[in-house]
């Protein structure tokens, strides 16, 4: 009689039941209806349909006085980057534009819940790796691979940033009800124009017509 348990035969190979199948990538249906891979090979996408997916999530986790998207945000920042760098390439500006690109799988997470994700040590790398790696996708799927380093890239990734910050002061001042002082954020420049909320079809649009003119 074999000695060997059950366990130990099943861990050797020497059974009867077949290795269960790998699960199918994970996919997300986007506003055309496309099929967009968040895991497995990388999908090609249209740019029409992260216009549309931005043009419709909210800033602010929709605590502003009116629906304020996405897309006329990252419309916004690279306008202003633009203005801070007048020979910025077209790239830059792409980059500039789909800064928050992730967002068309993630959401606009405000950012006191991403600081409270963070503190936790075992999702601050997998929360920021995944960000980067939807960005990933969204890039190469687009055909602009090269993208994904300009994250890194000075002097261009600091203006990005640049930006973000002057447009978050902006619309902290004129589309948030009143309420504590947030942080370090720093009061608006008074040269900097009033954010106005645009309806998510023209958000779209303006987005698309940014892109295209820079293609």
């Amino acid at each position: 009689m074999s000695t060997m348990s059950p366990y130990q035969t099943h861990r050797t190979g020497h059974h009867r039941h077949s290795a269960a199948p790998a699960p199918d990538p994970l996919w997300l249906q986007l506003a055309s209806g496309a099929a967009f891979n968040i895991e497995g090979p990388t999908s090609p996408l249209k740019i029409e349909d992260v216009a549309a997916g931005l043009s419709r999530i909210c800033r602010f986790g929709g605590a502003c006085r009116d629906h304020y998207s996405v897309a006329q945000h990252s419309f916004h920042v690279m306008a202003v980057v633009r203005r801070l760098a007048p020979n910025c390439p077209d790239d830059g500006l792409r980059f500039a534009l789909l800064h928050d690109a992730h967002e068309i799988v993630l959401g606009d997470i405000p950012n006191p819940t991403k600081v409270l994700l963070k503190r936790f040590s075992d999702v601050k790398p997998t929360f920021d790796w995944l960000e980067l790696d939807i960005d990933r996708r969204i890039f190469e799927g687009l055909g602009y691979r090269h993208l994904t380093w300009m994250r890194n890239e000075y002097p261009l990734s600091q203006i990005v940033e640049q930006a973000d910050k002057i447009m978050l002061a902006a619309e902290r001042r004129d589309l948030m009800p009143g309420g504590p002082q947030w942080g370090s954020v720093a009061p608006a420049p008074r040269t900097e124009p009033p954010v106005m909320p645009w309806p998510a079809k023209t958000a779209e649009r303006m987005f698309l017509d940014a892109w295209e003119r820079l293609s």
